[in-house]
C-alpha cells in the first residue's frame, strides 16, 4: 500500500502474492507510468481492462518474456502490428479484428507486415479479420505475404483470414520459405483457387 500512498510512478506487482483481482486493481492509479507484473499466470481480463482504465499515463509495461499474445480488437492497424513486434520479440501472435465501420486510414497495409522481422522467434502467426461487418483487409497484397515469407522462416503454424487481394503467389511464398511449417490455414480468400 505504500506505493499508492506515495504515488510512485513505477510499480512492480507479484501477482501470485495478491489475494484476488481486486487486490491488484485497487493498487492501480493514474500516477503509474511503469508497471511490471510478475508471476501472472492467472491474470484475468478484468485486470488488463483495469490497467487500461486506471493507468492512462502508463508508458512502459515490460513483457519481453511474454511467449503468447492473443488480441481481439476493433481494427488491426500497421501501428498495432509494429508496436507489438518491437515490444515483444519472442512471441506466438494471434490477432483478430472485428471492425464496426469500414476501416480506412487505420487499416493494416503491406507496410505493417515487415515489422514481423523483429519477432526473431515467431513460430505461430494468426491474423484474421472477422467475417461480420467488413470481411477483408483491402490494402494488403501479395507483397505483404512476401514480407512474411522473407522474415518469418521459423513459422510452424500460420492462419490467415480476410486477405481479399492476396493470390496463390502470396500464400505459396510462405509455404516455400517456412521449412518448419506444420499447419497452414487460409480463410476467406476469394483469389485463391481450389
Amino acid at each position: 500500500m505504500s506505493c499508492v500512498e506515495s504515488r510512485a510512478k513505477s510499480l512492480t506487482i507479484e501477482c501470485l502474492q495478491m489475494r484476488n483481482d481486486s487486490s491488484i486493481i485497487n493498487i492501480l492509479g493514474e500516477h503509474i507510468e511503469d508497471l511490471s507484473l510478475l508471476k501472472c499466470s492467472h491474470l484475468s481480463y478484468d485486470i488488463l481492462r483495469a490497467i487500461g482504465e486506471r493507468c492512462p499515463n502508463l508508458r512502459k509495461i515490460p513483457c519481453f518474456n511474454l511467449r503468447s499474445l492473443s488480441l481481439v480488437v476493433d481494427v488491426i492497424s500497421d501501428n498495432l502490428l509494429i508496436t507489438v513486434m518491437h515490444s515483444l520479440p519472442r512471441l506466438e501472435l494471434d490477432l483478430e479484428d472485428r471492425p464496426f465501420m469500414e476501416p480506412s486510414v487505420r487499416d493494416m497495409t503491406n507496410i505493417g507486415l515487415p515489422a514481423l522481422k523483429f519477432c526473431e522467434c515467431l513460430i505461430v502467426l494468426s491474423i484474421v479479420r472477422s467475417e461480420r461487418n467488413y470481411p477483408s483487409f483491402k490494402r494488403v497484397k501479395n507483397i505483404g505475404m512476401f514480407h512474411v515469407s522473407e522474415r518469418c522462416r521459423r513459422l510452424e503454424s500460420v492462419k490467415l483470414g480476410g486477405f481479399a487481394k492476396v493470390t496463390e503467389a502470396g500464400y505459396s511464398s510462405i509455404l516455400h520459405s517456412c521449412r518448419n511449417l506444420k499447419k497452414f490455414e487460409v480463410l476467406t480468400s476469394p483469389l485463391l483457387s481450389d
